[in-house]
């Protein structure tokens, strides 16, 4: 995987193309899934203020669902 690199031999070495060395859009990267297949994808960015909220709010719903922490409910428990 590789988001924004320095020049073609970082991205090449990455991610087996030139592709990464290109000016991205931030959070936009490359994966190479196997070799010769490289797929672009869109990332996302939550500072931290907003990290910690998703975290509560998603605690909260396990809460409320009957999971226990560190659980997504009854069905991943099993």
């Amino acid at each position: 995987m590789a988001l924004r690199c320095a020049d073609e031999r970082e991205s090449e070495a990455l991610i087996g193309c030139g592709d990464a060395a290109r000016s991205l859009p931030p959070g936009r990267g490359f994966l190479c899934a196997e070799p010769g297949q490289v797929v672009e994808f869109q990332g996302a960015f939550a500072g931290d203020q907003r990290l910690r909220r998703l975290v509560a709010a998603v605690a909260q719903a396990g809460r409320r669902v009957g999971g226990r922490p560190g659980s997504l409910g009854p069905a991943a428990s099993g």
